[in-house]
């Protein structure tokens, strides 16, 4: 084989690799609806103490639905009344979506990895603070 045809064949291979990553970036840039599963929480109290919990502990849903159209975050699951939230603050900067609001006394910011789509979800009362690990996907 010519060092001509390797060389194109590498380029080639080059661009095809670029462009699904690409696309995978522009999945969580809010331009669609993103899927969030919440993997791990740790839950956090005055003084310091942090230990690791359960969703179901929380009382938080092990899934969220992200609508960027509605501007608003809801609950996927099997409760009797769907919670819902307002996103009250969009911002796009370094590679991170960032959305922020507040509801009942709580305060939330959702981070999410433009790039990979991994999320850090923090939420916040005058008693307690949640930090939630989690992975997004297209919906």
């Amino acid at each position: 084989m010519k060092f001509q045809n390797l060389i194109a064949i590498g380029l080639l291979a080059l661009v095809t690799m670029m462009i699904p990553a690409a696309t995978i970036a522009e999945d969580f840039d809010g331009s669609r609806p993103l899927l969030v599963a919440i993997i791990d929480v740790i839950e956090c109290h005055p003084g310091g103490e942090c230990e690791k919990v359960s969703p179901q502990e929380a009382r938080l849903p092990r899934f969220l639905e992200i609508e960027f159209d509605k501007k608003e975050i809801s609950e996927i699951g099997d409760a009797k009344e769907e919670r819902r939230t307002k996103i009250q603050s969009v911002t796009q900067k370094e590679g991170m979506l960032i959305l922020q609001g507040a509801q009942n006394g709580r305060g939330w910011t959702v981070n999410i990895t433009e790039a990979s789509g991994d999320a850090v979800i923090t939420v916040s009362d005058p008693l307690s603070g949640f930090v939630l690990f989690g992975a997004c996907t297209p919906r």
